[in-house]
């Protein structure tokens, strides 16, 4: 409920004033054309600047029951000629504000002369001057625009998690070894390292030794084995151990080891033998290619099974990340990938 502690005489809005005694609309001291139900009008929003004047209100007021006119277009046509002589408009109003099929509301500071409009809520004094109304539009604004900065920000991050990395490029290089000795050897060409250091096998008095030189370059370091001969297959996930094959002749398939790091140890993978393996990602078993086949075993070399029979024999075997799929090269197939 909104009451009036002493009804002012004049009360001032922006460049307006409003003598109610009078009936009389000024602007900068000169006289609006305003009257009859139109200044009524404005007189009762100005009685209750910033809440809600129903159309209710307004047609119990000046259209009381009994009163024969299309109270729709009456309201309408009073409400156009307040804001034409204020200057106002309907889409961006500074005083007079429409809410849809609800009534209407004086948006704009209000100011008596010598006295404070005052409101009266459940039975307490609530003074609550407009231009507090005014600075909660203005918070209210504020904190949408704070809220449509937050949801623009977390969808570019969303974007910048989840969008696709460019394919990288490379910077620069430089050489690692300046011995002028063939690498790889017996048709492959596998490297590893243990993150300190490469391993790969290097030509040296026309056999394949074991070597190992700093990830920054430098002389290979010769690591002493029983084999004349001898290739990589894989590093360990731990970084630990190297899948090695050594032979003398140019066998096909090979015993397998596994050469402990830095140049340590050899231990034999039980009776496992082939031309290639690799260790699990969680470093628990191996898989390896004897002739056409693919088998499964342990990591220390035990419990092996067959996985499967291919087209021709299989090399570069890798698991995938999640241990879920093999990816192998399988020689005389288009097809150079499988899944488990």
């Amino acid at each position: 409920m909104v009451a009036l502690s002493r009804a002012p005489q004049i009360i001032r809005f922006g460049a307006f004033e409003v003598d109610l005694k009078a009936g009389e609309l000024r602007k900068n001291g000169l006289k609006v054309r305003l009257s009859g139900q139109p200044f009524e009008i404005l007189a009762m929003l100005l009685e209750r600047p910033g809440e809600v004047v129903t159309r209710e209100e307004l047609q119990q007021r000046l259209w009381p029951e009994g009163t024969f006119v299309d109270f729709d277009h009456s309201l309408n046509t009073a409400i156009n000629k307040i804001r034409e002589s204020l200057g106002d408009s309907a889409e961006n109003p500074r005083f007079v504000e429409t809410l849809a099929r609800r009534g209407y509301r004086f948006i704009a500071p209000v100011q008596g002369m010598g006295q404070t409009l005052s409101r009266e809520v459940a039975g307490q004094d609530a003074a609550q001057p407009t231009e507090t109304l005014v600075m909660q539009k203005i918070e209210r604004r504020w904190s949408q625009a704070l809220t449509l900065c937050g949801v623009a920000l977390a969808a570019l991050f969303i974007y910048w998690l989840w969008a696709p990395l460019p394919p990288p490029k490379v910077l620069g290089y430089s050489r690692i070894t300046h011995d002028g000795r063939a690498k790889a050897g017996f048709g492959r060409n596998t490297l590893v390292t243990d993150g300190l250091r490469l391993y790969f096998s290097e030509l040296a008095s026309n056999q394949w030794v074991l070597v190992q030189v700093s990830n920054s370059g430098g002389e290979t370091v010769s690591i002493s084995t029983p084999f004349s001969n001898i290739w990589i297959g894989d590093i360990s996930p731990l970084r630990s151990e190297i899948l090695v094959a050594g032979f003398v002749a140019l066998e096909i398939d090979l015993p397998l080891w596994a050469l402990e790091l830095p140049g340590g140890s050899l231990r034999r993978l039980g009776d496992l033998s082939g031309h290639d393996g690799t260790w699990s990602p969680d470093g628990q078993k191996i898989v390896y290619a004897n002739g056409s086949e693919l088998y499964s075993a342990k990591n220390d070399g035990s419990d092996s099974h067959k996985l499967a029979s291919l087209d021709g024999p299989a090399s570069w075997i890798r698991w995938s990340p999640d241990g879920g799929r093999l990816r192998f090269t399988m020689e005389n197939s288009k097809d150079d990938s499988s899944s488990l």
